[in-house]
C-alpha cells in the first residue's frame, strides 16, 4: 500500500491533538484542583459533588443560626438571672431588713429610695436587647416591656391585657375608664367632672373643691371659721395644745367641769380624758379644725380650697360620686368601683390601672411604665431558629411580662404603704414588719417563677452547645467527602502531567523527521 504524504501529515496532527488534549485537561486539574471542568466530563461525580455542597452550605447556614441563637439566649439569660439577683440579694434584704428591725423615719426614707433605684434597674434588664431587638417582647421585638419615653396612645382606644403600672407622671384622657381595683397614687389630680361608684376615704393631702367638700365632708367655711353639718368627736387620750384647749373648752356645752375632761401634762400640754363632741355647724377655727378634725381650709392665690389633714372615711354621699371641680389626691385615698375620668386628669407613678381599663386616644403614659403594648398580648409569640433538617428551637422568654407585672404589683405596695408612714409617724413598726414579711413570701414566690423560666431556658442553651458541636462534626465529614469526591490527587496529577508532556515533546520530534520537505515528496 501506497502511503501519501497526506496520510503522513494526517496522522500526525491527529496524534498531535490528541496528546495536546490530555495535556489541556491534566493542566486544567492542575489549575482548579478539580477532577472535572463541566457535567459532561463526568456526570456521576458532578451529581455526588453537588449534593454534597448543598450538604455543606446547609450545614453551615445551621451553624450560623444556632451561633445566633446562642447569642441571643445568653443576653436572655444575662438579664433574667441579673433580675434574679437583684430580687434575691437586694431587694429581698431590705425586706428582711424591714421585717426584723425597727423601722424608724430614715430608715422608712432610705430603704424606699434603694428600693425604687433596683427596681428602675429590674426595668433595665426587662429591656435587654440583641442586635437592637428586644429580647422579651415576643413578635413585638421593636417595643420595650418597660417604656423608655412617654408614650401616646394613638389610633384607637387601648383596653389593657393586663394591670398597667405607671412609672412616671401620665396624663390620661377624659372619659378613660379605670377598672374597679385600681389604685390612685397621692399627689394624682382628678379633672372636674370625673365619676367614681363609691368613694371609700380621703387621704391626707387631699385637696378639693368647696362644692366638692361640702357634699363629701359636710364642711363650709363662714366668717374665717369652719362649720360641720354633723358633730364632730375629739376621741379621749388626744394631746392638744394650750391653745387648742382654750378653744375646746369655750366648745363644751354640756355641763361638765372643764377640769375633768382637759388637763394637763408633764410636757407642758393637753390630754383629753374624756370623748369631747363638737356639735354640728359649731364654728371652728381652721387651725383647729385641721390639726383634730382632720379637714380644714387652704387659701392660694385668692383660691379656697378644702385639704384633708387626716384621713377621712366617715363621708356624705360617697356613693356614684362626680367631683365638681378637679380633686388632688392625699395619701390614703381609696376608692371602690369604675372611674371615668374628666379633664384635666393627671396620674402619679405607681398608679395602677387595673386589667380591662379603657384608655383613651391620645393619653400619654410617662416613661418607666410596663408598656400596654406588650403586657398581656405577648403569649405564646415564640422566636424560632431552623438549626438543622426539620429541627428548630425557641430562643425567647414569653413569661417575662407577667413577672413584671408580680414585681411591680409587690414593689408598689412597699412603696405606697412607705410613703404613708413617711407622712404618718403614727404608723408603728410592728405594722411595716408584717408588711415586709408579707412581701419576703411574694418575692421568694417571684424567684421561683423567675427560676422556672432560667431553667427551661438553661436547657435550650446546652441543646444549642450540644447541636452546635454536632454541626462542626458534619460540616467536617461533609467536606472531607466532598473534597475526595471533586478534589485531584496533585500529586499524580502533577506526574501524569509529565508523563504527558514527555509524550507530547517525543511526538514533535518524531513529527519534525517524518515530515521533511524535499523535492521527492512532490513527485
Amino acid at each position: 500500500m501506497r502511503v501519501t504524504n497526506g496520510m503522513i501529515r494526517n496522522t500526525t496532527l491527529n496524534g498531535l491533538y490528541n496528546n495536546m488534549s490530555q495535556l489541556n485537561k491534566t493542566y486544567a486539574q492542575m489549575t482548579t484542583g478539580k477532577k472535572i471542568q463541566t457535567v459532561s466530563d463526568d456526570p456521576i461525580i458532578a451529581g455526588r459533588g453537588l449534593k454534597l455542597t448543598t450538604t455543606v452550605l446547609e450545614t453551615e447556614q445551621y451553624k450560623s443560626n444556632v451561633k445566633e441563637a446562642q447569642s441571643w439566649t445568653n443576653v436572655t439569660n444575662a438579664s433574667l438571672n441579673n433580675i434574679m439577683d437583684i430580687l434575691k440579694n437586694d431587694i429581698r434584704t431590705k425586706c428582711v431588713q424591714g421585717a426584723t428591725g425597727t423601722v424608724n423615719t430614715e430608715n422608712k426614707q432610705s430603704i424606699r429610695t434603694q428600693i425604687e433605684e433596683l427596681w428602675r434597674q429590674i426595668q433595665v434588664e426587662s429591656n435587654g436587647t440583641y442586635g437592637g431587638r428586644y429580647v422579651f417582647s415576643g413578635y413585638k421585638t421593636s417595643e420595650p416591656v418597660t417604656l423608655t419615653q412617654d408614650y401616646k396612645v394613638k389610633n384607637s382606644d387601648m383596653k389593657i391585657k393586663e394591670d398597667i403600672y405607671l412609672g412616671s407622671t401620665s396624663e390620661i384622657k377624659k372619659d378613660s375608664v379605670l377598672e374597679d381595683g385600681s389604685k390612685i397614687s397621692k399627689g394624682s389630680i382628678l379633672g372636674k367632672d370625673t365619676s367614681i361608684e363609691k368613694v371609700v376615704s380621703l387621704g391626707n393631702g387631699t385637696e378639693l373643691s368647696k362644692d366638692d367638700g361640702d357634699a363629701l365632708l359636710g364642711i363650709t367655711y363662714v366668717g374665717g371659721k369652719c362649720q360641720f353639718d354633723t358633730q364632730k368627736t375629739i376621741k379621749a387620750n388626744t394631746i392638744v395644745t394650750e391653745k387648742e384647749a382654750q378653744e375646746l373648752n369655750q366648745l363644751i356645752v354640756d355641763g361638765k367641769a372643764t377640769g375633768e375632761k382637759i388637763v394637763p401634762t408633764e410636757e407642758g400640754k393637753y390630754i383629753l380624758t374624756e370623748d369631747i363632741k363638737i356639735g354640728a355647724n359649731t364654728p371652728v377655727s381652721n387651725e383647729l379644725s385641721k390639726s383634730l378634725i382632720g379637714v380644714g381650709v387652704k387659701v392660694s392665690d385668692g383660691n379656697t380650697s378644702i385639704v384633708v389633714t387626716k384621713q377621712q372615711t366617715e363621708l356624705k354621699n360617697a356613693n356614684n360620686y362626680k367631683f365638681q371641680e378637679k380633686v388632688k389626691i392625699g395619701s390614703g385615698s381609696d376608692f371602690e368601683g369604675k372611674i371615668t375620668l374628666g379633664d384635666e386628669t393627671t396620674l402619679e407613678a405607681n398608679s395602677v390601672l387595673k386589667k380591662a381599663s379603657t384608655i383613651k386616644i391620645d393619653s400619654t403614659l410617662g416613661k418607666g411604665t410596663l408598656n400596654p403594648e406588650v403586657i398581656g398580648k405577648i403569649s405564646n409569640q415564640h422566636i424560632n431558629y431552623e438549626i438543622g433538617t426539620n429541627s428548630t428551637i425557641d430562643v425567647n422568654v414569653n413569661e417575662l411580662d407577667g413577672i413584671m407585672v408580680e414585681i411591680a404589683e409587690c414593689l408598689n405596695e412597699i412603696f405606697l404603704e412607705l410613703d404613708e408612714a413617711i407622712d404618718d409617724e403614727t404608723i408603728t413598726s410592728d405594722k411595716l414588719n408584717q408588711m415586709f414579711t408579707r412581701k419576703l413570701d411574694e418575692i421568694d414566690n417571684i424567684l421561683s417563677n423567675i427560676t422556672e423560666v432560667t431553667s427551661d431556658l438553661g436547657s435550650r442553651i446546652n441543646r444549642l452547645t450540644y447541636t452546635l458541636s454536632r454541626l462542626d462534626e458534619q460540616n467536617l465529614t461533609f467536606k472531607e467527602l466532598l473534597s475526595s469526591t471533586e478534589d485531584v490527587d496533585i500529586e499524580k496529577v502533577y506526574t501524569n502531567f509529565n508523563i504527558q508532556y514527555a509524550t507530547y515533546q517525543s511526538a514533535l520530534q518524531a513529527t519534525s523527521k517524518i515530515i521533511t520537505n524535499t523535492l521527492a515528496d512532490y513527485l
